[in-house]
């Protein structure tokens, strides 16, 4: 896309809308104009920092609010934030190549997360009943305080088996 207009003066000059030396002309000139590579870096890291943050904020944002979501809204939230993202990297795609990468790079890695909250819970302490602690081992006695009273315990039963 950056190199296009060399294929349509190309055209022009074979065309004979502009003479040979008009194009060497504008092609000098074109080639003086092109940002330098410098420039080129600067904007780049502040995309990725951009996106970096950006993400985190929204992350944080949703991370915060999530216990009082409901299930559907959750999954709406999840959903749109998904599309979302991946709209703009699309929307962009041709006007700002960067920003629209790295809208694409949050929406694949916003996709792990989004996988990840919206897995089936077999397992969760909301469903799982747990057995009530009755504040014994398994040896049916209460559980050491300190570990010199585990040391103890432990060689009472060692010395117990023994004789």
């Amino acid at each position: 896309m950056e190199n296009n207009w060399k294929t349509h003066l190309d055209r022009w000059r074979k065309e004979g809308f502009i003479d040979e030396s008009t194009f060497h002309r504008i092609v000098a000139f074109e080639a003086e104009q092109e940002p330098s590579r410098t420039s080129r870096i600067g904007v780049v890291l502040a995309i990725v920092l951009g996106v970096v943050l950006s993400t985190l904020s929204v992350f944080l944002f949703i991370a915060a609010h999530w216990d009082h979501l409901s299930p559907a809204y959750r999954m709406v939230v999840i959903l749109s934030s998904l599309l979302l993202v991946h709209a703009i990297g699309a929307f962009t795609s041709n006007s700002f190549p960067a920003l629209s990468q790295g809208m694409h790079t949050i929406g694949s890695l916003a996709l792990g997360g989004a996988i990840y909250l919206t897995r089936p819970r077999a397992h969760s302490s909301d469903t799982v009943r747990h057995a009530p602690r009755t504040g014994q081992t398994s040896s049916g006695s209460p559980p050491p305080n300190s570990a010199r009273e585990t040391r103890r315990a432990s060689r009472k039963t060692t010395c117990g088996s023994a004789r």
